[in-house]
C-alpha cells in the first residue's frame, strides 16, 4: 500500500481589531456650481489602496469618497450633486503582527455628518452655519 504525502497551508487568524477613525476635512463647492441652500442626501465609500504590515502595527492607506445631493435656489438647476475625494493613512497596533503576515480590512461607515457654512460679503463679513446630519 503506497501513501502520498501532501502539505497543505490554511490561513489561522492571529489577532482581530476594530477601530475607529474620523475624517474630518473642508470642502469647497467650485464656482461653476450654484451654492448650496440645503443638504438632501450623502452617502460614502472606503477604497482601501494599501496595506502594510510591520512589527506589531498595520498602516492603512486609502480614501473616503464622499457624494452628495443638494437643492439650490438657482432656477435652472434646483438639485446639483457633489463628489470629493478625502485621503487618510492610519496606522493600528497589533501586538504579534510581523511583516509576513496577511491582513484583511472590513470597513462599516457609521456616520456621514456634513456641516454647511456660508460666507456673506457685503461691507462687513458675517458668517451662517447650517449643520446637516443624514440620519
Amino acid at each position: 500500500m503506497d501513501f502520498e504525502k501532501k502539505e497543505f497551508y490554511g490561513i489561522v487568524a492571529k489577532a482581530k481589531k476594530q477601530m475607529q477613525i474620523t475624517i474630518d476635512q473642508d470642502c469647497n463647492v467650485a464656482d461653476t456650481k450654484p451654492d448650496v441652500e440645503k443638504m438632501i442626501q450623502t452617502r460614502g465609500m472606503v477604497k482601501i489602496q494599501e496595506t502594510e504590515m510591520m512589527i506589531d502595527r498595520v498602516r492603512m492607506k486609502g480614501e473616503f469618497l464622499f457624494q452628495g445631493l443638494y437643492g439650490t435656489n438657482d432656477t435652472a438647476t434646483f438639485l446639483e450633486s457633489l463628489e470629493y475625494s478625502l485621503p487618510f493613512e492610519e496606522y493600528v497596533h497589533i501586538d504579534g503582527v510581523l511583516p509576513s503576515d496577511y491582513v484583511k480590512v472590513q470597513y462599516t461607515i457609521d456616520d456621514i455628518n456634513t456641516v454647511l457654512i456660508i460666507y456673506i460679503s457685503g461691507h462687513g463679513r458675517n458668517e451662517g452655519r447650517r449643520n446637516y446630519s443624514d440620519p
